[in-house]
């Protein structure tokens, strides 16, 4: 009986390493900024760059307004680089809920 155990830890372990060893991005900077205007209203914006393994450079940049309804809108930049500095990908996303009666 112990040694099926054995058997079957060492078997899950072999199985289990190579998912383990995969990379992940590095985050190279993080920002975030918090700002509330007189009429309440308030802004958000957040930038994650991070970098793969291969050089590949992400950007993205999300800025997140609330209105003092509460209303909320939200736009999403993400860019990438390659590791010759050429952009390989531009999206932007915006987003507004719409709003009730």
């Amino acid at each position: 009986m112990k040694h099926r155990i054995r058997l079957f830890s060492a078997t899950a372990a072999t199985l289990a390493l190579p998912f383990l060893l995969v990379a992940c991005d590095k985050e190279v900077s993080h920002t975030s900024s918090t700002s509330v205007n007189s009429d309440g209203s308030s802004k958000t914006k957040e930038k994650v760059v991070t970098q793969s393994d291969n050089g590949t450079v992400t950007k993205e940049e999300v800025k997140k307004t609330v209105t003092d309804e509460g209303a909320t809108k939200t736009e999403e930049k993400t860019t990438v680089k390659s590791p010759d500095g050429t952009v390989t990908k531009e999206e932007s996303k915006t987003a507004t809920p719409p709003t009730m009666p």
